[in-house]
Parts: structure tokens; C-alpha cells; sequence
């Protein structure tokens, strides 16, 4: 019996699903983190300095408690850290729910996302070819476009890669093929929708139902230690023949 195909809402409630994932995942461990190293702060403020010192004085050679300015620049310094990444987190969501401005080529696309995803950490992106040169279909654009999306982000945030590289080429007319190649760690697909997995796993389906709403062919091959490789194969009338 063949699979029935996926529905818009059964894209749309996967999408939901991966968003909380990610906030449960990466959101609210920072905010549980701020909280604490706050009320940390807030407990040695309860105990006036003078008090502090004076307690630390009578110990004789005990050894002497930061000073309550040092400490609170500490505090307050991881936190501000933590709420940046906090801030990036919640550019990145928003950006996952906003469908993609069409009328942005695909590279200036592709390179906005990645920026937005990556933040701080030593990850490359190298773009080859256009989706957009042998695609005209809105639909066929957008799918593409979430798709290498959600791999960019596996590869970059769960996945530790290095480098990751997005090839888009027409081997044949009416066909174009999007390959999405990292160096990163890697994962057993048997096992990625475990709970330690949970945001990355939501990722690999979302992708997987995207290629089916546009009757695209998606493989994921991947292994523990890497590489992985995302491809999808479109293959349609409404796809350019091949240079």
C-alpha cells in the first residue's frame, strides 16, 4: 500500500514541532542558566559587604571571599553572554517561521541564514551553482530553500561541522539535484529521533516532508563520525533543461 502524501498542515504542525523542540533544546537552558547565576547574585547581595568582610576577618587564615564587586562583574558578565545567545536563538526561530523573501537571490539567501544560524562559531559555507537559475516554480523555490536551510543549521549546530557545501547542478534536462555536504560528526539515522536528538531529529522529517509536497526525492546518508550528505532531486517540466 503506498504512502498517502503529506499534507500542508501536517508541514505546518511538524514545523511547530520543531520549533519547540529547539526551544526546549537550546532556549531554555540559557534562560534556566541566566536565572540561576542570578539568584546567585541576589543571595550574596542579601548580606551587606561590610558584613561579608567582617565575617571573613574573624576567621583568622581562612581564606578571604571575592570581593562583592568582583563577583557581581562576573555574574552579570555571564549573563549578558548567555542573553546574547538568547537573542541570536530567537532571530534564528523567527526565522524558521517567516517564509523566505523570493525576491532575494538564492546565494544572498542561503549566506543570510547561515550567518544568523552560525553566530560565533568556526563554520564555513561554500555555495555552488543556483537553484533559482534552472527553477522558476515559487513553490519548488521555497521547499529548496527550507531544505537546505534546516540542513545548514543540523550541520552547523548539531552537527560541529567545519565546512559545509551546497551544490546545486542539472545533470539532465527537466532535472536538478541539491546536494548539502558537511564534515561535521555525523549521526546514526536509525537513531535520530532519540530524545538526545530531539530538535536535529524534528529537522531530518521536516526536510524529508518538504521534498515530499513538491514530489522531490530526499536522501540523508550520514554515520557516526560523518560526513553527512543531504540530496534532493527534483525532477519536473517546470525545471530548465540542462546547459
Amino acid at each position: 500500500m503506498s504512502e498517502s502524501p503529506p499534507s500542508v498542515q501536517e508541514a505546518i504542525e511538524l514545523q511547530l514541532a520543531s520549533v519547540a523542540a529547539e526551544i526546549h533544546d537550546s532556549l531554555c537552558p540559557h534562560l534556566f542558566a541566566t536565572r540561576m547565576r542570578l539568584e546567585t547574585l541576589l543571595s550574596h547581595f542579601a548580606t551587606s559587604a561590610d558584613e561579608r568582610d567582617s565575617a571573613c576577618s574573624s576567621q583568622g587564615d581562612a581564606p578571604v571571599s571575592k570581593p562583592l564587586a568582583e563577583l557581581a562583574r562576573e555574574e552579570l558578565a555571564a549573563a549578558v553572554d548567555s542573553l546574547h545567545g538568547m537573542m541570536n536563538l530567537s532571530r534564528q526561530l523567527m526565522g524558521e517561521l517567516y517564509p523566505p523573501d523570493l525576491s532575494i537571490d538564492w546565494q544572498t539567501h542561503l549566506n543570510t541564514c547561515f550567518e544568523r544560524v552560525v553566530g560565533q562559531t568556526e563554520c564555513r559555507l561554500v555555495l555552488y551553482g543556483d537553484f533559482d537559475r534552472w527553477v522558476i516554480n515559487p513553490e519548488h523555490r521555497l521547499a529548496a530553500r527550507r531544505i537546505a536551510q534546516e540542513a545548514i543549521r543540523n550541520a552547523a549546530r548539531h552537527g560541529k561541522a567545519a565546512v559545509v557545501e551546497v551544490v546545486v547542478q542539472s545533470p539532465r534536462p527537466h532535472v536538478v539535484v541539491m546536494a548539502i555536504r558537511d564534515n561535521g560528526r555525523g549521526f546514526d539515522p536509525s537513531r535520530q529521533s532519540s530524545p538526545a536528538r530531539q530538535s536535529s531529529g524534528y529537522g531530518l522529517r521536516i526536510m524529508r516532508m518538504r521534498a515530499k509536497l513538491i514530489n522531490a526525492a530526499l536522501e540523508i546518508e550520514s554515520a557516526q563520525g560523518g560526513p553527512t550528505t543531504v540530496t534532493m532531486t527534483l525532477e519536473s517540466q517546470d525545471v530548465a533543461a540542462a546547459d
